[in-house]
């Protein structure tokens, strides 16, 4: 059984670990911090006994108060992270896992509509800057 599988966009990314057992949500103890990330659930083989299944420092910060977790197919636990800084691929979820080479990575195609309005104005002016310079 794989430890976990991720994906990433660059608002966000998310991790889905196998448990190897059924499990309710209540069962679960997610701890999502700026920059680390705890995954337990209760044991297949003690009682009363607790297994982690995902720990360590994250690549980058997260956002915490928008980061959330829940079970899927009560076999798995899907955590989705919300990047502090929306600008970055991550190379790995935890320092110290393999790595990703981001540079292969592709993006799916979006538009200014899916950016923040922050965002969204940044790129507009330097859309204008690029074009009064050519």
């Amino acid at each position: 059984m794989e430890r976990y599988s991720w994906t990433q966009t660059l608002e966000e990314v998310t991790v889905v670990v196998p448990v190897g057992r059924k499990v309710k949500g209540k069962e679960c103890k997610v701890d999502v911090q700026r920059r680390s990330i705890r995954i337990s659930v209760p044991s297949a083989v003690e009682e009363n006994e607790r297994v982690t299944v995902l720990e360590g420092e994250l690549f980058a910060p997260v956002r915490v108060d928008d980061c959330v977790w829940n079970v899927l197919d009560s076999d798995t636990v899907e955590v989705m992270l919300t990047k502090e800084d929306r600008m970055q691929w991550w190379k790995c979820v935890v320092v110290g896992e393999e790595e990703v080479d981001t540079q292969k990575i592709e993006p799916e195609p979006s538009g200014l509509g899916d950016l923040d309005p922050e965002m969204r104005s940044m790129v507009e002016k330097m859309m204008v800057d690029g074009q009064q310079r050519g």
